[in-house]
């Protein structure tokens, strides 16, 4: 059953339970009152007949049962229409006279106490109420010690059931026009709800940009708010799983690339060796050539090691001087920069920051190493760390071919190179500044590249959390 049908149900069963529970208590207290009104009336009215006759009894003015009915008789020409029947009986209890002989009584017995009493019975569809008392009526003529009077209270009884039938019949249309209300109430209150299925359906099937729009001021607009921020980091979350795995696809296509050229050497030259006769010079020829592209592969492999490594290893920070990571590293890459007559300069001032230095010496070796990449000949670069608004800064200065400005935001990528003929030549794999970008990831870094074709490409590190030190 939908909820819908369920707040409807609810709606109509406690609009007929109040209703009921209401309109019957009413109805029987008014009831309750009408009876006891004609109760009240019945018993003056039997209270006034009894003192009638015992006056007349004491003035002498009835001497007979004759007399006696007779003035009963002007009782009832007086009227009271509710009045049926009157029974007198003597000292043995016999009826001694009866106004009504067709109507019907019942055997009452007065009360000990001098109280009328009083019963109510129905006979088919009629009800009556009979008092009775005991009356100390003895003279020569007359022997009167109980008098009860029938009277027919059928009216009050009627207008209970006819109040009673006009409230089912309001019933029935309170419960109409009511469940017509609740359906409409119902449906109102529960469109908002419809309208989120229908979004999480279109969810589910794919559709990550629907949003709901509801303005209902109640905790329905909180929770379609909360479900369109849902949706929308539902949608950041799905973006970046189709941004990754396109990443993925592209770094394992760059992969294989990689892997394809120095394996198709490796595998002709050595083929070559295998199934021809072939000179020394052609021999050592081949064995050079199998030689470098093995390296290649060497070079390959330790690079995509670096980068799991980096990505994977837990790092654990520690206070170090970034001009001693500096240092070490001018020491490594001097002499062998020195060879393709680079010249490597350094100025740093001293500092302390939360570092890995082993790590950070790989990222500043992995810029130094593509400055070099860059540079043709009588190269420069110049390497300076200082401290600037609580960061210690280090800037990478070449002199070398640079790049585009629109090649700059690429350069972080896995296996990406501006110029894929030299970089082979120099056994790159466009992995170093992949590797760096995660190292300054791991240190909470900044790197920003600057460059102009012809003029040289500058690296800028920003360390944050530094403490002042002295040069």
């Amino acid at each position: 059953m939908k909820f819908k049908h369920k707040l409807v149900l609810c709606m109509v069963a406690l609009l007929g339970l109040s209703f009921g529970l209401g309109g019957t208590m009413l109805i029987h207290r008014s009831f309750k009152s009408s009876l006891s009104s004609t109760i009240d009336s019945d018993l003056q009215n039997y209270e006034s007949i009894q003192s009638t006759l015992l006056i007349a009894v004491d003035t002498n003015s009835v001497s007979s049962y004759i007399d006696m009915s007779n003035i009963i008789n002007q009782f009832s020409a007086q009227g009271n229409s509710n009045r049926k029947n009157i029974i007198l009986r003597n000292s043995d209890m016999e009826v001694v006279s009866i106004m009504n002989s067709s109507s019907t009584y019942k055997e009452m017995k007065p009360s000990d106490e001098n109280i009328c009493n009083s019963i109510i019975w129905r006979e088919k569809d009629n009800y009556y109420l009979q008092l009775c008392s005991s009356m100390d009526i003895n003279t020569e003529n007359l022997d009167i010690s109980q008098m009860d009077i029938v009277y027919d209270i059928t009216s009050v009884y009627a207008a209970r059931a006819q109040e009673q039938n006009t409230f089912r019949l309001l019933l029935i249309a309170i419960f109409v026009v009511g469940s017509i209300t609740s359906m409409i109430a119902a449906s109102l209150l529960t469109k908002p709800l419809e309208k989120l299925s229908s979004l999480a359906q279109h969810i589910s099937h794919g559709d990550y940009s629907a949003r709901l729009h509801i303005h209902s001021g109640d905790e329905i607009e909180e929770l379609a708010n909360d479900f369109n921020n849902m949706a929308d980091t539902i949608e950041d979350n799905i973006s970046e799983l189709h941004f990754s795995m396109e990443k993925q696809e592209q770094f394992m296509g760059s992969f294989a690339h990689e892997l394809k050229t120095p394996m198709t050497s490796i595998i002709g030259y050595a083929d070559l060796l295998r199934s021809q006769n072939m000179s020394e010079d052609e021999t050592n020829e081949a064995a050079n050539y199998i030689f470098s592209e093995g390296k290649r592969l060497e070079s390959l492999s330790l690079k995509l090691l670096d980068l799991l490594v980096v990505k994977n290893q837990e790092t654990i920070l520690s206070p170090t001087d970034p001009s001693l990571a500096i240092r070490n590293v001018i020491n490594i890459m001097k002499p062998e920069l020195a060879k393709e007559h680079i010249t490597l300069k350094s100025s740093c001032r001293k500092g302390c920051c939360m570092m890995d230095i082993d790590l950070f010496q790989s990222l500043i070796i992995n810029i130094i190493d593509n400055a070099r990449k860059a540079i043709d000949d009588n190269g420069i670069i110049h390497v300076a760390g200082t401290v600037r608004d609580d960061n210690y800064v280090i800037i990478i200065k070449d002199n070398g071919r640079g790049m585009p400005p629109e090649e700059i935001t690429r350069i972080s990528e896995a296996f990406y190179r501006i110029d894929k003929s030299r970089s082979r030549a120099q056994g790159g794999a466009g992995l170093g500044l992949a590797i760096c970008s995660k190292i300054a990831e791991i240190h909470q870094a900044k790197i920003k590249y600057k460059s102009a074709v012809g003029r040289g490409t500058v690296v800028t590190i920003s360390l944050p959390n530094v403490k002042e030190a002295s040069e």
